[in-house]
């Protein structure tokens, strides 16, 4: 993979970053139901949302660890070319 789009990546991942540390932790924090495929009942809102709405506790944190691993993965483990 290229140097620069390493890079690239990179930025890409600290905005997603500093998106996630701005999102609301309130109540409805999720949307309305119709936003989801299976309203209260869909198991992507529930992994991440309570009944209320509102984002879990750890969520942010793992979201931006996801992130951390997913950049450390292509900075150490995929070779740079050219």
């Amino acid at each position: 993979m290229p140097f620069k789009i390493k890079i690239l990546f990179t930025i890409v991942m600290f905005v997603f970053g500093v998106c996630v540390c701005f999102l609301d932790s309130g109540k409805n924090s999720a949307g309305p139901d119709w936003m989801w495929r299976l309203g209260n009942k869909d198991p992507f809102r529930k992994l991440f949302f309570r009944p209320d709405g509102s984002i879990k506790r750890f969520t942010k944190t793992s979201v931006l660890i996801f992130y951390l691993v997913i950049l450390a993965i292509i900075w150490i483990v995929v070779p740079i070319e050219g």
